[in-house]
């Protein structure tokens, strides 16, 4: 896949950023990273459609939280994700948390915005 060009259905992704909290003054907190396995491509599916099959990882300096989930197919994608579980601090973390990414490399500000609900 050339820069630019929007991931096919089958695409595997590699999706990494870093984490500021929006609460502290935007305050670098960690780091993302993600793996994404396109369901279809963009442009060619409404953009409610499951577009992506995700697993993320957040790592802080006390310990990794992991989520899964599916993200819609909009270049601006969106989707409900599940805490599978964590380590350090977050040893036997669960919850849900929304996820909106603007992927630059479709278009977007190359920005997330993850509200995380732990239980």
């Amino acid at each position: 896949m050339r820069k630019g060009e929007l991931p096919a259905a089958g695409v595997r992704l590699l999706i990494r950023g870093e984490l500021y909290d929006a609460s502290s003054g935007g305050r670098k907190v960690g780091d993302f990273f993600a793996t994404a396995h396109r369901l279809s491509t963009p442009g060619k599916a409404v953009p409610q459609a499951p577009g992506s099959l995700e697993l993320h990882t957040f790592v802080f300096a006390d310990g990794t939280l992991v989520g899964s989930g599916v993200a819609s197919s909009a270049a601006a994608s969106e989707g409900e994700f599940a805490i599978v579980g964590g380590t350090g601090r977050y040893l036997g973390a669960r919850g849900s948390y929304h996820a909106a990414q603007s992927h630059r490399e479709l278009g977007g500000t190359g920005t997330a915005t993850f509200s995380l609900r732990l239980i």
